[in-house]
């Protein structure tokens, strides 16, 4: 019989570290649904040039440890959402039960406020998402951000407009759940199981450093750069992996794409997330014990039609630009990055099946408003 593992039969599957760099002592795997994981141990080489007289190397040293790679994930509900909000440093939020106001809302153009005589919003929170439907004035209606909040009124600010004045409103809300890049580092132990050989690689103190994903006519995936600690090899598992839900995979063919909150005939995004994550390299240990991150950058690129001159002039003025995308599977579940504040870098035009198109790079800056560079909601059908 053959000895050699088959690639097909390979798995991989990880484990939340409360302390960084070291493995849960009773872990409790989940599956990791991947369409590769390139993470691998690497040491750094300590080249000795010692001379002895016959022009040979003798002494050549492995100094520091640490593993480093990068694995493809496919977008797909719920099923990535550890990977997510790792690379976010910030949780989905637990969503509050929907609020119904019967006819007790009013809503403030001058203020940009919801005012309820019920005094019935007391579980809407500052920073929260709400989505609001039910109401007259289709200006009211939307996602907002809250800004401030009480039990017996609401500031609402971000949303696609500014509110109208309404009395004696009834409109629902519904907390969205989305995060923003935020502090958080949280670290992992992975392991990749050869089930077949019994071989078993384990990956520890391992943070999420980098994301990029592409809007385009393919399923949609995610690349993932991750670096850590420490690699060690055993014989048998840390235990049978939880399974994940294995929801269908999205795609970029059937979401929203907006430019300024207005739908744009948008052919291609792409987007990189990096967190400038840095492991420690304290002296008398070859292995970190500590990871930092720097800056978050995300960048990016858009290629839409070119229908008119307005986005050379948001060019040429420096004029900064708000940019939503979504991807959708075929139950209707969907997530979508938000951009808030993007700053147009350079512009090409260039033509496309006897169309135009227009390119343009961008950089995603803090919000004035929020204080974040971007945001991912997601949505159940």
């Amino acid at each position: 019989m053959p000895t050699t593992a088959v690639m097909e039969l390979y798995g991989v599957s990880y484990v939340k570290e409360t302390t960084y760099g070291e493995t849960p002592t009773t872990p409790t795997m989940l599956e990791l649904v991947q369409n590769n994981f390139k993470v691998r141990p690497e040491r750094d080489k300590l080249e000795s040039r010692r001379r002895l007289g016959d022009a040979q190397v003798v002494y050549n040293r492995l100094g520091r440890k640490m593993v480093n790679g990068d694995m493809e994930l496919e977008l797909s509900y719920e099923d990535q959402d550890d990977m997510i909000e790792s690379l976010f440093g910030m949780e989905f939020p637990t969503a509050f039960t929907p609020i119904t106001l019967s006819a007790t809302g009013a809503f403030d153009n001058v203020t940009q406020t919801l005012t309820d005589s019920g005094s019935g919003l007391g579980d809407v929170a500052v920073a929260d998402w709400v989505i609001i439907t039910g109401a007259v004035d289709a200006n009211n209606n939307g996602v907002f951000y809250v800004t401030a909040a009480a039990a017996g009124v609401i500031t609402l600010a971000m949303g696609a407009t500014l509110l109208a004045d309404e009395a004696a409103s009834s409109p629902t809300l519904i907390q969205e759940l989305r995060i923003e890049n935020g502090l958080t580092v949280d670290s992992y132990t992975f392991e990749g199981r050869h089930t077949d050989t019994s071989d078993y690689k384990r990956y520890v103190g391992v943070v999420l450093d980098t994301m990029s994903v592409e809007a385009n006519e393919e399923i949609a995936t995610m690349q993932i750069g991750c670096m850590g600690a420490n690699f060690n090899t055993a014989t048998s598992s840390l235990g049978a992996p939880t399974l994940a839900t294995n929801n269908a995979p999205m795609d970029a063919l059937g979401g929203a794409y907006q430019l300024d909150n207005v739908d744009s005939r948008i052919r291609t995004v792409s987007l990189d997330i990096q967190r400038n994550s840095a492991l420690g390299k304290p002296l008398g240990t070859k292995i970190s014990d500590e990871v930092f991150r720097g800056r978050i950058v995300v960048t990016g690129s858009l290629t839409m039609y070119f229908e008119t001159k307005n986005v050379y002039d948001d060019f040429w003025d420096e004029t900064h630009k708000s940019l939503k995308f979504s991807f959708i599977d075929p139950t209707g579940n969907y997530y979508t990055f938000h951009i808030y504040k993007a700053l147009l870098t350079d512009v090409t035009e260039d033509e496309e099946d006897e169309a135009v198109t227009v390119s343009f790079s961008f950089d995603a800056l803090r919000h004035a408003t929020n204080l974040k560079t971007i945001g991912l909601a997601k949505y159940a059908a």
